[in-house]
């Protein structure tokens, strides 16, 4: 919500100078509302290009944040689990003690 509240603002103050304060909160406040200017009307023209530059914002940011957890899974130990379910416990999928005791692979 911070990116959308903070850049959708700005953007439709950049796209759409000419429009008083009053109708941007409007535009604002319900996306949908710029369903009701006909195609090719400068404010609704302005609109989709305040929200094309804050859907890249927001994608961006979505893009580097979901990098992280990939990489941070390329620093976790690789456990050996065999015939266990997993490598807390040591058991088998019925519940039964493993054979093999987990182990971290060197």
């Amino acid at each position: 919500g911070g990116i959308w509240t903070n850049t959708m603002p700005r953007q439709l103050e950049i796209h759409l100078p000419g429009v008083n304060a009053t109708t941007r909160a409007e535009l604002f406040g319900s996306i949908t509302t710029i369903a009701t200017y006909p195609p090719g009307d400068p404010i609704r023209e302005g609109v989709i290009q305040a929200y094309d530059e804050t859907m890249k914002v927001l994608l961006i940011a979505a893009t580097v944040i979901a990098i992280i957890p990939p990489a941070l899974a390329l620093f976790m130990p690789d456990y050996f689990l065999g015939d266990t379910q997993n490598a807390v416990e040591g058991t088998t999928l019925t519940g039964e003690i493993a054979r093999e005791a987990p182990q971290e692979k060197a």
